[in-house]
């Protein structure tokens, strides 16, 4: 039985072995490197390099990351900042162009002179041969990068993943065309990452771009085919019947993953949404190579599935009540959207124009947590500026609490709305002691007027930095 399948899936086992034998070259080759590495790093240029990697962070809006490395440097877990700040080719860059006006001319070449030796030892990596670095980067590293994994669990993950999709998809379209729906979106993926994502850290995206591919293709066949709910693979005289939604949900299942744990490199939502409708389209225009010899069955209706539509229509049902000035009842809706999407727009907008309607300490309480919501993009900063102007216009906004004042001059400070920073950061200073992320907010004010090439008020807000610590500091 064995034999018949190394034979009827040569594709997808072949793959398998190259999946594990390009880990084992390069983990073997780098296990001892990286951790000395890693302490040569610690012990040359950590010290040099951190005092400026915060305003790097922030002026990128990583204010997140920010706060995890800074916490990660409290604890004296100094691992993670060595592992990103040492691959960080832009930052690198900037300290050689510009660091001569951050340190003395001793200091910097003090630290010139580290940073060459540890790059030397650094471009011995295996990865960083293949062109997996920044540095490094060449063209067909798009196609070598979907072989490659993110340690012991990426690859573990990467190859549940690639016999869950590779071997039904085999199965119906055999080997040859099998590859070019892992190979084409992931090379797509690739490049949507490349041009996506400021990856002066970690280039190219691994194996997930294309493992997203066979997800969009393994949907067109279910629904082109109607392999609802069940596929069959048969060995011999084995017979797996096994549910299509499988390999769908460990997809998911692992995305939902990589958007927990990964930070270095990020997940990129646009990468693996560009190669799930690639291996769509690929999927849907191409012809099985084999035909099914069982028709498939009707796909059953499942009463318990849950409506498509319903946050539709529960807006529509929350507008339609503040249209006939029923105002409690649309905030009852409201509040039970905005419970299950702390961060969609749509929901926080109308919210927020009832609660200026019906002011309380309950509302007051509601909006300070809309301030406090999890951090989105720009157009959501933008929005709670435009929330936060015509509080400060009407009074409904007299008074936020510590946290709201800093997460708030952090989401001014990435669109450069410096004027209402500036009041939040005053009426900061004055609380005694000091909020734990008032120096990251007044950091990324003061990388906002530098971009703006305020020195002035970079410098102050660099001195109120300062002094933050000199009082920390105190006993």
């Amino acid at each position: 039985m064995l034999a018949q399948m190394t034979t009827s899936f040569r594709t997808t086992f072949t793959v398998l072995v190259l999946f594990i034998a390009v880990f084992l070259i390069l983990q073997l080759g780098d296990l001892k490197r990286e951790p000395s590495l890693l302490v040569q790093y610690h012990d040359s240029l950590l010290s040099r390099e951190w005092p400026y990697y915060p305003t790097r962070l922030l002026s990128q809006g990583l204010s997140s990351l920010d706060k995890h490395l800074e916490n990660e440097m409290a604890k004296g877990n100094w691992q993670p900042l060595a592992q990103r700040m040492s691959a960080d080719s832009g930052f690198v860059q900037h300290l050689n162009d510009d660091g001569h006006n951050y340190m003395d001319a001793e200091q910097f070449d003090a630290w010139a002179q580290a940073r060459h030796s540890y790059d030397q030892q650094r471009h011995q990596l295996s990865s960083v041969r293949l062109g997996v670095d920044p540095e490094k980067s060449r063209p067909i590293t798009y196609l070598t990068a979907l072989f490659l994994s993110h340690g012991w669990p990426g690859l573990l993950i990467s190859l549940v993943l690639w016999l869950c999709l590779a071997l039904p998809l085999e199965t119906q379209y055999g080997g040859s065309r099998l590859m070019l729906m892992f190979l084409v979106p992931g090379v797509l993926g690739n490049l949507v990452h490349d041009l996506h994502i400021d990856h002066d850290v970690f280039a190219y995206y691994g194996a997930q771009t294309g493992i997203a591919g066979l997800m969009g293709a393994w949907c067109a066949d279910i629904f082109r085919h109607q392999r609802w709910p069940w596929f069959t693979l048969t060995f011999e005289s084995l017979t797996l019947r096994l549910p299509v939604a499988l390999p769908l949900l460990l997809g998911l299942a692992n995305m939902a993953w990589m958007a927990w744990r990964w930070q270095n490199p990020p997940w990129d939502l646009w990468a693996d949404a560009s190669a799930l409708v690639c291996g769509l389209g690929i999927a849907g225009f191409m012809n099985p190579a084999i035909t099914p010899a069982i028709p498939p069955k009707a796909e059953e209706a499942d009463p318990a599935r849950p409506t498509p539509r319903e946050l539709e229509e529960t807006l529509d049902q929350a507008f339609q009540a503040m249209g006939e000035a029923q105002y409690n009842h649309a905030e009852k809706l409201l509040r039970h959207l905005y419970e299950r999407h702390p961060t969609l727009l749509n929901v926080l907008l109308p919210l927020y124009h009832i609660i200026k309607r019906q002011p309380s300490p309950e509302s007051a309480a509601l909006l300070q947590k809309i301030f406090n919501s999890p951090e989105g993009d720009i157009e959501q900063h933008w929005r709670l500026l435009r929330i936060y102007r015509e509080g400060i216009q009407q009074g409904t906004i007299t008074e936020l609490d510590a946290e709201s004042q800093v997460r708030l001059m952090i989401r001014f400070a990435q669109i450069d709305a410096l004027k209402e920073a500036d009041t939040l950061a005053k009426e900061s200073l004055q609380q005694n002691p000091p909020h734990p992320l008032l120096a990251q907010a007044l950091r990324a004010i003061g990388s906002a007027y530098r971009r703006q090439e305020n020195s002035f008020m970079a410098r102050k807000y660099q001195d109120w930095v300062q002094h933050l610590k000199d009082v920390a500091n105190d006993p």
